[in-house]
C-alpha cells in the first residue's frame, strides 16, 4: 500500500470538560460504596429496606441451570428490583418463606432470564436499612488516601480528565484514520479479513461466558453476525496496515523495556506477579502481540501529534 497523506491533517478538538454533575455523580457512587447495612429487628420489612435473602429458581425451559443464591441484597422499591419480588417480600419477616413466579421481558438485560418465567423460593434471612456516610472530611479520609473532601474533589476530576483526554484522543485518532484510508483506498487480503473475523466473534463467545452464558444456548445464527461484523473487520485490517506502513516509514520501534512495563502493568491489573504472567504470556507467543499493540498505539500517538488539530466549529 502507498499512503498519500498522513501529516498535517485536520480535525477537530474533542471535549475533555468535566462537569460538577461528574464530579457530584461520582461522589455519590463512592457514598452509597461506602454504605452501611444496618439491622433491622423490631418490625416488617417495608419498601426502602433491603432485605437479605436466599434464592432458588426453576427456569419455565427445563434444560437451564437453576438458580441458587445463598446471599442476596434485594432492595425494595428498587429501580431494578421486579415488582413480584417487592410486593412478595414487603411485609415479610426473617424466617418467611415466599414462594411466586416472575415473567421476564423478551429485551431484559440479562439474557439468561430474557424471556424467561422463573419459579422461586425465597427465604428472608433478614432485613436491613442502608445508612449513607455524610460527605465531610472524615468521609474523604476514610475513602482512601485524601486528606479533605476537597482533595477527594480535586483527585476525582483529575482522574475524569485524564479518563476524558485518553477517550479525546482515542476519537481524533480514529476520525484521522478514517481520513487517511478514505483518501488511500486499497484492497485487503481476504485471509486477513477471516482471521479478523474469527478474533471479533471469539471476543464476543467470551463476552457471553463471562456474562454467564452459554453460547450455545441462544441459538445464534453465526454466519449472519459474521455477514454483519464483515465490514467492521475490513476496516480494523485497514487500520492495521495503514499503522504498520506509517509505523515503518517513520521507523516507530518498541524497546525491550517498553515491553516489560507493559507487562507489568498488565499484571498489576490482573494482580498477578509479572515472573507468572511473564512465562504464560512466552508459552503462548503473546509477547509479539503485545509488541504489536504498543507499535499500533505509538503510531496512532504519532498521527495525532503530526495533525492539526481545530477548535470546535462555533468556539
Amino acid at each position: 500500500i502507498e499512503i498519500s497523506k498522513y501529516k498535517g491533517l485536520e480535525v477537530e478538538q474533542v471535549s475533555t470538560d468535566v462537569s460538577k454533575e461528574e464530579i457530584e455523580k461520582a461522589l455519590k457512587q463512592l457514598q452509597e460504596r461506602m454504605a452501611e447495612y444496618l439491622p433491622i429487628e423490631d418490625r416488617a420489612a417495608q419498601l426502602g429496606d433491603h432485605v437479605v435473602i436466599s434464592i432458588n429458581g426453576q427456569h419455565s425451559s427445563r434444560n437451564q441451570e437453576k438458580i441458587n443464591e445463598k446471599e442476596v441484597y434485594c432492595e425494595l422499591g428498587g429501580d431494578d428490583t421486579p415488582k413480584e419480588f417487592n410486593e412478595n417480600l414487603t411485609g415479610s419477616n426473617p424466617g418467611d418463606i415466599k414462594t411466586f413466579q416472575v415473567k421476564y421481558s423478551e429485551d431484559h438485560q440479562n439474557k439468561s432470564l430474557a424471556g424467561q418465567e422463573i419459579q422461586y423460593s425465597v427465604e428472608v434471612k433478614a432485613i436491613k436499612q442502608k445508612q449513607l456516610p455524610k460527605l465531610n472530611d472524615d468521609f474523604a479520609k476514610n475513602a482512601g488516601d485524601y486528606s479533605s473532601l476537597e482533595d477527594l474533589r480535586d483527585k476525582i476530576l483529575a482522574n475524569y480528565v485524564e479518563q476524558k483526554k485518553t477517550a479525546a484522543d482515542s476519537e481524533m485518532q480514529s476520525k484521522l484514520m478514517e481520513k487517511i484510508i478514505a483518501d488511500s483506498p486499497f484492497d485487503v487480503p481476504e485471509i486477513m479479513v477471516k482471521e479478523q473475523l474469527n478474533a471479533r466473534l471469539n471476543e464476543y463467545m467470551q463476552t457471553l461466558m463471562m456474562q454467564g452464558i452459554d453460547p450455545k444456548t441462544l441459538n445464534l445464527d453465526w454466519q449472519t453476525i459474521q455477514d454483519q461484523q464483515r465490514d467492521q473487520a475490513v476496516h480494523d485490517v485497514k487500520v492495521a496496515l495503514v499503522l504498520e506502513w506509517i509505523g515503518e516509514k517513520e521507523k516507530v520501534t518498541i524497546s525491550e523495556k517498553e515491553v516489560e512495563e507493559e507487562i507489568e502493568r498488565i499484571a498489576q491489573g490482573a494482580d498477578q506477579s509479572v515472573e507468572t504472567l511473564k512465562s504464560r504470556l512466552t508459552k503462548d507467543g503473546a509477547t509479539d502481540r503485545i509488541r504489536t499493540g504498543l507499535q499500533k498505539k505509538k503510531s496512532l500517538d504519532l498521527v495525532l501529534s503530526l495533525a492539526s488539530v481545530k477548535s470546535p466549529r462555533g468556539n
